[in-house]
């Protein structure tokens, strides 16, 4: 993996490619034993960089199996309960990728469901440069 050097301004939205979007058709490989991202980059994310929207390539956003015995999903429960920060799982970030975008405008369409705690969504990213 390189290093890209974005700046991330305050209330930016942050989309993680791990690249486990190109095993979704093998499901053994895409289902089980996944990257993702940890608790302390996520904390860094949210405190230090104020981001408010995050997205990630894989099936759960966190690694799996995951890190704590105590809690199987700690980076839901700090995201989500703790500090009010929403995510989208199974973004296809490959384009993007591919075409070497990595600052663009995010829109996010999704649908409107009385009484849901989730949606399905259009994400849109389009380049700024």
């Amino acid at each position: 993996m390189g290093v890209l050097s974005v700046q991330l301004a305050v209330l930016t939205v942050a989309l993680i490619r791990t690249g486990q979007a190109r095993h979704y058709e093998h499901a053994e490989t895409y289902l089980h034993d996944y990257s993702g991202i940890n608790l302390d980059a996520v904390r860094w994310l949210v405190e230090e960089q104020e981001i408010m929207l995050l997205g990630a390539d894989n099936l759960s956003f966190e690694a799996f199996p995951p890190e704590r015995e105590d809690n199987w999903v700690p980076v839901h429960t700090y995201l989500l309960a703790e500090k009010g920060v929403m995510f989208i799982e199974q973004m296809y970030l490959e384009g993007l990728s591919a075409d070497g975008v990595y600052e663009f405008a995010f829109i996010g369409a999704s649908l409107k469901l009385k009484g849901a705690s989730g949606a399905p969504m259009r994400p849109l990213a389009i380049p700024l440069k």
